[in-house]
């Protein structure tokens, strides 16, 4: 019998439109894996879904909350990446190649994606967006000294020394 594990990521900023992350008091999330374990294991365990996406509307349907609440969207993602990665497994494919088919998409080279700037909440200057992307086209043996010449050209701009000769970050108005 095949298996997988599925893990998923945490953040601190959580936006009006994001979905649920279910935390304990003790920012563990104790209380997420037992809601896998336990209610959408029961819900789950010998039923036949026809496909992922059936799983994954199910899931949804089980919660029954618009922001994924009830059980925490960090326990839901899981589940649903844990039945993506069995079903690579069981197609004997790698998991960007059955995310591809899933998504109807034709795989490509990957492309370099270098975060850049940061704003948003818990930046000490206000930008708009959370992150700020640069995505460079191209082999990654070229494409990987670019993003560093532009990462540091971008650097110089941002940044100044104060009077005491220590750098500090600086942001202007974008």
């Amino acid at each position: 019998m095949q298996q997988a594990t599925a893990s998923v990521p945490s953040g601190k900023s959580t936006g009006s439109h994001e979905a649920f992350e279910l935390r304990d008091a003790d920012g563990g999330v104790a209380t997420a894996v037992a809601n896998v374990n336990g209610e959408i294991a029961n819900a789950i365990v010998g039923r036949d879904f026809n496909s992922l996406d059936e799983l994954d509307d199910f899931l949804i349907s089980l919660d029954g909350t618009p922001n994924k609440s009830h059980l925490g969207a960090n326990a839901i993602l899981s589940v649903s990446e844990a039945a993506m990665r069995l079903s690579a497994l069981q197609e004997n494919i790698p998991l960007w190649k059955a995310i591809a088919k899933r998504a109807g998409t034709t795989p490509s080279a990957p492309r370099l994606f270098v975060n850049v700037m940061n704003g948003g909440a818990h930046a000490d200057f206000k930008l708009p967006f959370q992150e700020y992307l640069l995505v460079v086209e191209g082999k990654t043996s070229e494409t990987f000294p670019l993003a560093q010449e532009l990462f540091a050209k971008l650097g110089e701009r941002l940044w100044r020394r104060n009077l005491d000769g220590r750098r500090r970050r600086v942001c202007t108005d974008i």
